[in-house]
């Protein structure tokens, strides 16, 4: 059927042409909130981690580098492009490429060395001569996280239901922590399963002191960033 004026069908076709519109417009919308979303907790992960270029241990003893990135073992090590630091300069350092002898013993070594609170990152950097690329390193970020999003969307309830601003709010206590269990963390399942947006923020909350009541550095400022990051979420249904 044709309007009087000789325009637009308004029969089933034309229908169907404003559904896929608006449904094109609701997946541009959900896709400029991924990316905000993602830009949103790169920055923060960047900003707290550091992209460190050098091995070195982190608060419980792990070896560590990039942009928080636990090393499971020497042999994950030596897969990446470590180099040589020579003149100070990536791009000429870059080739200098080490062997796997020598990733090992770096690892290793580091591995001996004194850790915790106040032994941040940087105390590490002149314990060994073998960096990383930068850009390396935020690659690296990429895998970390997608590897984490797949385990979350694997074990966690309703995951698939929360919009990015949630799952990345729980994706970077997840990273932070590590293993976010049903045992230890009772409340946030719960309120997951009911979908409950405020008590599944607050649950988010870390502890801001460790195990002898020392100072946690910066969990006040990373507690804040994730609750003002996750309200801005909500459950589909």
């Amino acid at each position: 059927m044709k309007s009087r004026s000789g325009g637009l069908n308004y029969g089933i076709d034309t229908c169907w042409f404003i559904r896929g519109d608006v449904q094109e417009t609701g997946q541009d919308e959900r896709e400029k909130e991924r990316k905000a979303a993602d830009a949103a907790l790169k920055a923060l992960l960047i900003g707290e981690e550091g992209n460190v270029p050098h091995m070195y241990l982190d608060t419980v003893g792990d070896v560590t580098y990039c942009v928080g990135h636990r090393s499971a073992s020497p042999e994950e090590a030596a897969r990446c492009p470590w180099y040589k630091e020579v003149s100070g300069s990536v791009e000429r350092d870059r080739t200098n490429l080490a062997d796997r002898d020598r990733v090992f013993q770096t690892h290793r070594y580091v591995q001996t060395l004194p850790y915790g609170q106040n032994y941040g990152a940087g105390t590490f950097e002149d314990k060994s001569d073998l960096r990383l690329p930068p850009d390396y390193c935020l690659d690296l970020l990429e895998r970390d996280l997608a590897e984490r999003r797949r385990n979350l969307q694997k074990t966690f309830p309703n995951y698939d239901k929360m919009s990015p601003y949630l799952q990345n709010s729980l994706l970077e206590v997840n990273f932070n922590i590590g293993n976010i269990s049903p045992e230890k963390w009772p409340g946030l399942y719960k309120a997951a399963q009911e979908k409950d947006v405020e008590s599944f923020c607050k649950n988010l909350h870390r502890k801001t002191t460790d195990s002898k009541g020392k100072p946690i550095a910066n969990m006040p400022k990373r507690n804040a960033w994730n609750l003002e990051n996750c309200l801005k979420g909500r459950f589909s249904d």
